[in-house]
């Protein structure tokens, strides 16, 4: 059985990998595709997320870990300076400069491809894309995502009364409240 694909952006405070991460375990028949879109708006995103694919090649778990550093929890929240959180993780993974080098240069056509890919489909963040349906401004939770994928599925299907629930749970989120 090919699993389902869902879209989401990654370069945000509000697109970390807890959720997606979470559904995934929670729904095994489900793959989450997680993009990169770089925005001026979120400051160094584009260098993080170069240094975030660039880590990724040496050790998942450093590039995890230095995401997790460089991005606040909370709107209040402080993150730790890009170049501090990339130092500690290349000194924690034991990666020389130069092949860290090498790395942000093969780690360049892939944030490239996702920053195309998503310049006519995502307008706003977070989004997620289920079955095809653009969910903007739609912060799901991991429970929620099999609910709003079967309702993504029923509306692509004509059923009308699903189409209706799509666009009240769009609007929600657009109006920053509760989705489901």
């Amino acid at each position: 059985m090919h699993p389902d694909r869902i879209t989401r952006p990654y370069s945000t405070p509000y697109c970390g990998i807890q959720e997606p991460l979470q559904a995934q375990r929670d729904t095994p028949d489900l793959c989450i595709v997680v993009r990169h879109i770089p925005s001026d708006e979120y400051g160094e995103s584009l260098k993080k997320a170069l240094a975030y694919e660039a880590l990724r090649g040496f050790s998942a778990n450093a590039a995890h870990r230095f995401w997790d550093a460089v991005l606040p929890k909370t709107s209040l929240g402080i993150p730790v300076p890009y170049e501090a959180a990339l130092q500690t993780a290349l000194q924690e993974a034991a990666i020389a400069p130069e092949a860290f080098a090498d790395a942000l240069q093969a780690a360049a056509p892939l944030v490239s491809a996702d920053i195309v890919a998503a310049q006519s489909r995502i307008t706003s963040t977070p989004t997620w894309i289920l079955d095809g349906i653009r969910f903007p401004a739609c912060d799901f939770k991991a429970g929620e995502l099999s609910t709003a994928l079967e309702l993504a599925r029923q509306a692509r299907a004509g059923d009308t009364g699903a189409q209706e629930r799509v666009a009240g749970i769009i609007t929600r989120g657009l109006l920053n409240e509760t989705l489901l």
